[in-house]
């Protein structure tokens, strides 16, 4: 009986894995999230990288508790057809779980404290041309009243599409985190250009008044 409910208990943080929102566990909650939207995906890194190229996405994990936390981050492969999305446990890497990296394998988190961690993709030259699906997934481990393991598991999934070298274009404003940049050197420039414009006109109306 014992063995079924492990079972169960594992069935059901499996599940909780493919969640995108909060993970509820017996002390406290805890969320994962890519740092930066892509395009208009906020829930999972969606992203073309180059055949050779090595590009750095970022996660957040952050413990929405008034606890302590410790999670554990883990990168695993999956498969993706249509519309499911399965996530390949305890296969060997073959592709995109070889070419990702975590600067580590846990992070402790102070309540209500949120941590962004880089996700290194190294993609190798001549790599086959497609999309790659991998997942990094937020866990914990904890004991229940009855002495049994339960594992609550978040996931970010990652659709990784491999282009021939040189098909993306260089763009300082495509990076993470440029677009507020942009925005604000957009609103400077323009008020700079008012600003401009207001200063000809006034005085170009007192070289006409003087001409008069």
């Amino acid at each position: 009986m014992q063995k079924i409910i492990k079972k169960l208990g594992f069935s059901m943080a499996a599940l909780v894995a493919m969640s995108a929102g909060l993970a509820h566990g017996a002390t406290g909650d805890f969320t994962i999230y890519p740092t930066y939207m892509h395009g208009e995906n906020k829930t999972w890194i969606v992203s073309d990288v180059e055949a050779g190229e090595t590009r750095t996405e970022y996660v957040t994990v952050e413990n929405v508790s008034g606890l302590e936390q410790t999670i554990d981050l883990i990168v695993l492969e999956a498969e993706s057809k249509e519309k499911s999305f399965t996530v390949k446990e305890n296969e060997p890497f073959t592709r995109l779980g070889l070419w990702t990296k975590l600067p580590q394998n846990s992070v402790h988190l102070l309540p209500h404290e949120k941590i962004r961690v880089p996700v290194e993709i190294a993609i190798p030259e001549n790599t086959d041309l497609q999309e790659y699906t991998a997942t990094i997934l937020a866990a914990k481990s904890e004991k229940n009243p009855q002495n049994i393991t339960i594992v609550t598991r978040i996931g970010v999934r990652m659709y990784i599409n491999v282009v021939e070298p040189g098909t993306l274009n260089a763009n300082i404003f495509g990076a993470p985190g440029t677009s507020a940049f942009f925005l604000i050197f957009s609103f400077v420039a323009l008020i700079a250009a008012i600003f401009y414009n207001v200063i000809h006109y006034l005085e170009q109306k007192k070289y006409e008044n003087q001409q008069a």
